[in-house]
């Protein structure tokens, strides 16, 4: 029999003394011992993670485990423990309908047994595992947010160290205080002052990579890590829990509340722009949906090739080559037919919609600016103010929705339905994602023995 070893630990974890390295030695004893055969890249392995619910960091290992499985490469999958798996019972009894759809077994290491999935029993056994490494890991969170949320509320720093902070420690290891570093400190101060200063956050970011000043994620600087630090309480000496302030924090202060408000109020102005890369490097990503948990697909390397494979679950995946040829396919069949003149211009009238919002959207805007500018000069009381913004307020948080340009792709229109082989030729990646996306929804179902045939059996198309 083919072999796959999945092994995982976390942080929790380490304290049982068993590491990745010694959960596969033990399961490669175990397939020696069954003479199963274990391939060479059969073993996957995701070291400091977590996999309960309360997780923040993905599985590279467990999805690579998935695709493998799902590409029907094994027949028994080994795992020190039921737990080492998954610790959420959704995600758990995924991997088990996967395990029994393939026909598979799952040898568990510290049971000494091997399941068959398709039996009833061995899959209640299986099951309850799930559900006993759910419970344990809800326990152990509620304690640990016990412990957060009495920190909290007595002003207690706790987790990670804030950036421009250090912490004191008395001889038995106990928190003495919090208290500004020499050195990162005086940073957090130089980005507010700079900001303030009407600097943009670009400059300020390439200045900060120039000069190699350590950043909070010790790598280098973005913008966004400059809004991040900017915008956290934590450096006015506020406690924040779950995103609250929940009061006066024990440590001090590094930047000024008055400083800190006006960074808030220019920070998160929506009138500032900001400029994200349109660039795509694959036809579906994103446009492709898991059809299991709906969540979009993502162009990973699997071993040696490349597979759009859920984002959010890991449920499916399926080769990028594969999908994209029977889309193409589709496509150019669709827009060959006499009715697909026009078939990408229908939508001019939401196009026109949001025009006209934006015309008033800039109307709004510059008549409350006119009012500002007036209350300034001292010609409008704050009151009066206060009652104008709060008439145009709803006005412009509807106008900035309705004006949300639509996305029509203007090599679209360019369609000949006469020639759709040399249209589609012609379209750029982002032309053929427009395309897919104004003809059809794409749902990628998981693989099964049954459906390892054409790609077609595993795809489902909702034509818009």
């Amino acid at each position: 029999m083919r072999a796959a070893i999945y092994s995982r630990v976390s942080s929790d974890d380490e304290r049982q003394g068993r590491s990745v390295g010694e959960q596969e030695a033990e399961c490669r004893a175990v397939a020696e011992r069954e003479r199963w055969t274990v391939a060479e890249n059969a073993a996957f392995v995701d070291n400091d993670r977590s996999a309960s619910r309360y997780a923040r960091k993905k599985r590279p290992g467990f999805a690579d485990m998935l695709a493998y499985l799902e590409a029907g490469e094994a027949d028994v999958l080994l795992l020190w423990e039921s737990s080492r798996g998954s610790r959420r019972l959704a995600e758990w009894a995924a991997l088990l309908d996967l395990v029994r759809d393939q026909g598979m077994h799952v040898h568990v290491v510290t049971h000494g047994r091997t399941y068959d999935p398709r039996r009833a029993r061995d899959m209640r056994s299986l099951q309850d595992d799930g559900v006993d490494a759910e419970h344990e890991s809800g326990k152990t969170s509620e304690r640990i947010l016990r412990a957060v949320r009495g920190n909290a509320a007595r002003g207690r720093p706790h987790g990670k160290l804030l950036y421009g902070y250090g912490r004191r420690y008395d001889d038995r290891g106990q928190f003495v205080e919090q208290f500004p570093d020499p050195l990162q400190a005086p940073v957090v101060v130089e980005l507010g002052r700079r900001v303030l200063a009407g600097e943009s956050l670009k400059r300020i970011v390439a200045d900060l990579n120039a000069r190699e000043v350590v950043s909070p994620g010790g790598s280098v600087w973005t913008s966004n890590e400059v809004r991040r630090v900017l915008l956290n309480p934590a450096y006015v000496g506020k406690r924040v829990h779950q995103g609250k302030v929940m009061g006066e924090a024990l440590w001090p202060a590094i930047l000024k509340q008055d400083d800190f408000d006006r960074l808030t109020a220019l920070l998160t102005d929506p009138r500032r722009k900001t400029v994200r890369d349109p660039s795509i490097k694959h036809m579906l990503t994103g446009a492709a949906r898991c059809g299991i948990c709906d969540g979009r697909m993502r162009v990973k390397r699997i071993r040696t090739y490349q597979a759009y494979v859920c984002s959010s679950g890991y449920c499916v995946s399926i080769r990028v080559e594969s999908l994209e040829s029977f889309i193409e396919r589709l496509v150019i069949e669709r827009v060959s037919r006499p009715d697909a003149a026009g078939i990408f211009t229908r939508g001019n009238e939401a196009a026109e919609r949001a025009v006209e919002a934006a015309e008033e959207l800039a109307k709004l805007r510059s008549r409350l600016d006119g009012f500002v500018a007036e209350a300034a000069a001292g010609r409008l009381t704050p009151g009066m103010l206060a009652r104008v913004e709060s008439e145009l307020a709803p006005k412009i948080a509807e106008a900035e929705r309705q004006a949300k340009p639509v996305p029509v792709h203007p090599e679209l229109a360019a369609l000949d339905v006469g020639r759709p082989r040399q249209w589609w030729d012609g379209l750029s990646l982002a032309g053929r994602r427009m395309a897919v996306q104004a003809l059809m929804a794409v749902r990628v179902e998981r693989a099964t023995r049954a459906n390892h045939g054409p790609v077609e059996d595993r795809v489902r198309i909702e034509w818009t």
